[in-house]
């Protein structure tokens, strides 16, 4: 049997990891003498048992807490990052906008080397009722949905597809 062992850091680490590391044997165990070994070293009697345990809901309560603190700490930080991420997409469109206006494709500059390249491009569907079958999946219900890749293969070979645009957007590549 495996036993994963945790490390606790408090005044006294030593007694509360035993009692912590006996815990986990005697959860895990299913094998009778290695759960009497491990209740006598945490102590024996009933008494002392019942106290250990004591011991280890408050660590539990603890670490539970911890974990609701660090969960709300996570959506926080996810949160921000999203915010983060929309506003420098929003500098780039704009940096793009400013370069596609004056012309630029390129801009080397002290800190940074800003290239505008042409995008891949990305169907847009305007009316899907207007896209024709033979340019629709057909997806486990409920219905079909346009074939975005077919069709955008379709307007790179010259072809104009009803019910959908076509769109051509710059690319920044930032170093």
């Amino acid at each position: 049997m495996t036993t994963d062992y945790i490390i606790l850091r408090s005044p006294d680490h030593r007694a509360a990891n035993r009692v912590v590391n006996n815990a986990i044997v005697i959860a895990a165990s299913d094998d009778p003498e290695e759960i009497a070994a491990a209740l006598e070293a945490m102590g024996g009697d009933e008494e002392a048992l019942r106290d250990h345990i004591e011991e280890l809901l408050v660590m539990r309560d603890g670490l539970e807490n911890i974990n609701a603190i660090t969960k709300a700490e996570e959506q926080r930080l996810k949160t921000l990052r999203q915010e983060r991420e929309m506003r420098v997409d929003k500098i780039e469109r704009t940096i793009a906008q400013w370069m596609q206006a004056a012309g630029w494709s390129n801009l080397q500059l002290a800190t940074h080397d800003v290239r505008q390249r042409a995008g891949v491009g990305r169907v847009e569907i305007t009316d899907e009722s207007l896209v024709p079958s033979e340019y629709m999946r057909t997806p486990p219900p409920p219905s079909p949905v346009p074939d975005k890749k077919k069709i955008a293969e379709q307007w790179k070979a010259g072809l104009e597809i009803t019910g959908t645009k076509f769109i051509v957007e710059p690319t920044l590549q930032i170093k």
